[in-house]
């Protein structure tokens, strides 16, 4: 049994590991940098330890891992970081980022060889009400983003391939491939796109930005808070991104729309368009002109542009 403590002010992280048979949590995640000597001070047979950088305390974190290592000389250290950062651990604790699922967490406490993204690689996961579109939005979004760099469409509704005509593992064009089935990370494509109506714990340890879809009429607008409400329970807020869909002359104003989800990004609004059903009478060969220009905007912000 693999004994562990964490400070990483992340208790779900700490409940995510309990859920290892071979790893056994010492106490509930810590909070403070005073609170990890209390647990070392109390437990002497401790395996590993896992810190975030942002743990609350004065100490400076290079002198906060000497002074455990002190105090623990067998005690093995992984530090969480932000994306970009670097520091120089001297071989004497695993820098990891922040932003890494439990999944290969656990694989670095085994030993075990982790699922490493692609550098610059982005996982977009399209989420929302029933209907509102999510499928074509995918689409049109993987035809649009990028025209060198390859795509992969996660297809696990099906709706995508219906549309397209096309069979598992087949392609919509040159540069993007699409799978009907779950399956790991690729490293080998720049963007991977999910359409799914289940959201599994290995889709939100792995996307980087949820993109909710949601109606400009005062029903959908009441179905989309409901259904926020459900998603924020298992998802960082900060990951999602409010675009409203099918939007019309006839739809509640834009900026009322803001208004009302002022506590998400909206990140824009695509007008309702007949050219869809020629878009998906035609197989989604050729995205319209008019359709490509209003996802740039909406591309950019996805991009970090």
């Amino acid at each position: 049994m693999i004994k562990i403590i964490t400070a990483v002010n992340n208790q779900k992280i700490n409940e995510k590991l309990k859920e290892d048979k071979e790893i056994e949590i010492i106490s509930n995640d810590i909070i403070y940098q005073e609170g990890i000597f209390e647990i070392l001070e109390k437990y002497k047979e401790i395996d590993y330890i896992i810190i975030s950088k942002k743990i609350y305390g004065n100490i400076q974190i290079e002198e906060l891992i000497k002074t455990i290592k002190e105090k623990n000389k067998k005690i093995k250290i992984i530090l969480l970081v932000d994306n970009q950062e670097r520091i120089n651990s001297k071989g004497t604790y695993r820098v990891v980022d922040t932003n890494i699922d439990t999944k290969n967490l656990i694989k670095i406490i085994k030993n075990q060889k982790i699922e490493e993204k692609r550098e610059n690689q982005k996982v977009i996961t399209i989420i929302g009400t029933g209907g509102i579109g999510k499928s074509i939005f995918s689409i049109i979004l993987a035809k649009t983003i990028e025209k060198t760099e390859k795509i992969l469409i996660m297809d696990f509704n099906r709706n995508i391939s219906s549309i397209c005509e096309q069979k598992l593992k087949d392609k919509i064009s040159k540069n993007i491939d699409i799978k009907t089935k779950p399956i790991n990370i690729e490293k080998n494509y720049k963007y991977i796109i999910i359409d799914t109506n289940i959201i599994t714990n290995k889709i939100i340890e792995n996307t980087d930005i949820f993109i909710f879809l949601l109606g400009g009429n005062l029903i959908e607008i009441k179905k989309a808070k409901k259904q926020l409400r459900t998603y924020t329970n298992i998802i960082n807020k900060e990951k999602i991104k409010l675009i409203v869909n099918k939007y019309t002359k006839n739809s509640i104003d834009y900026k009322v729309i803001k208004n009302i989800f002022s506590n998400y990004k909206v990140i824009g609004k695509i007008e309702y368009s007949k050219k869809y059903d020629v878009l998906i009478n035609k197989k989604a060969r050729t995205i319209n002109k008019e359709i490509k220009k209003q996802y740039s905007p909406i591309i950019k912000q996805i991009k970090g542009k």
